[in-house]
């Protein structure tokens, strides 16, 4: 809400819910806020934010209500490639100090292995395998996922190499 302060945007929803006094929903705010690294940015309006520093307001505004799953839809999508792995391993830490379910959705194979502790990969809006990244690498359940996947991780690992050897 780019009217509102960070503190203001991590505290308005359990304000607005009444999840509990004006002095522990601010304390709780400002203890997420810490936790996802914002503690000196609580006064900053989102315009004086970068857009990882925006995100970790989303996740903290997310995480005061407690919530017992959450959904990101393409949460890495704008943001540059030194943001997206920082955030990737803030949000693997945050999902395990607090032990919420995390749905992630994103197209891009990559960070679906690096953040998942089980994939789904679908065609045609059908299920085609629900595994962990591992047994899917190894054992990809018909060449449609050997494709998808394997094929499209080793040209990625491929045009790495090149670059290398550059």
């Amino acid at each position: 809400f780019p009217q509102y302060t960070v503190l203001q945007n991590v505290t308005l929803a359990p304000t607005l819910l009444k999840k509990g006094t004006p002095q522990e929903i601010d304390a709780t705010a400002r203890r997420l806020l810490e936790q996802v690294g914002l503690s000196d940015k609580l006064e900053s309006y989102p315009y004086q934010l970068s857009g990882g520093q925006q995100q970790r307001v989303a996740i903290a505004r997310t995480m005061v209500l407690n919530p017992d799953i959450i959904l990101f839809d393409e949460p890495m999508s704008a943001l540059d490639v030194d943001t997206r792995l920082s955030l990737r391993a803030e949000l693997k830490r945050i999902q395990k100090e607090f032990g919420t379910t995390m749905i992630y959705i994103t197209h891009d194979q990559e960070e679906a292995f690096a953040m998942s502790d089980r994939i789904m990969i679908m065609r045609e809006a059908h299920l085609v395998q629900l595994d962990t990244p591992e047994n899917i690498v190894d054992h990809p359940a018909d060449e449609y996922v050997e494709n998808f996947v394997l094929k499209n991780l080793q040209i990625k690992i491929d045009s790495l190499m090149k670059c290398v050897r550059a």
